[in-house]
C-alpha cells in the first residue's frame, strides 16, 4: 500500500515548514553533566472530571519533550489526577532516557 493523499499532504507541509524557517534555530546550551529531570502538574477536571496534566522534562537546562492535554480518564480527585500524570511523564522519560542514552555516552566519552 503506497503513500495516501493524507500522507503527501503532510509531506507538502513540511517541506514548507522547512522552506520557510530554514533561518530559524533553537538554541541548545552546553549543559555542565546529563542529569534529567521533569516537571508535572495536574489539574482536576471541574465539570467534565476529566484532569488536564503536562509535563516538561529537561536534559540539563533544556528542555527536550513537554506535552499539555486533556486526560482520557475521569478522575475523583486531584490526587488521583497528580498520580495518573506522574504515571505518564515517568513513563515518558524512561523512554526518552533510553532514545538519549547512546547519544549522552558518546557525548561523554569523546575527547
Amino acid at each position: 500500500m503506497g503513500p495516501t493523499i493524507v500522507h503527501w499532504d503532510a509531506l507538502r507541509h513540511l517541506i514548507g515548514y522547512l522552506w520557510f524557517t530554514h533561518d530559524k534555530g533553537i538554541f541548545i546550551s552546553k549543559s555542565v553533566g546529563s542529569s534529567m529531570h521533569f516537571y508535572v502538574d495536574a489539574n482536576w477536571g471541574g465539570e467534565a472530571r476529566r484532569a488536564t496534566h503536562g509535563y516538561i522534562l529537561f536534559q540539563g537546562t533544556n528542555p527536550i519533550s513537554w506535552q499539555l492535554k486533556r486526560q482520557a480518564m475521569v478522575v475523583d480527585s486531584t490526587a488521583q489526577a497528580e498520580y495518573l500524570d506522574l504515571s505518564f511523564a515517568a513513563k515518558k522519560s524512561l523512554w526518552i532516557s533510553h532514545l538519549f542514552a547512546p547519544i549522552l555516552k558518546a557525548l561523554t566519552t569523546r575527547r
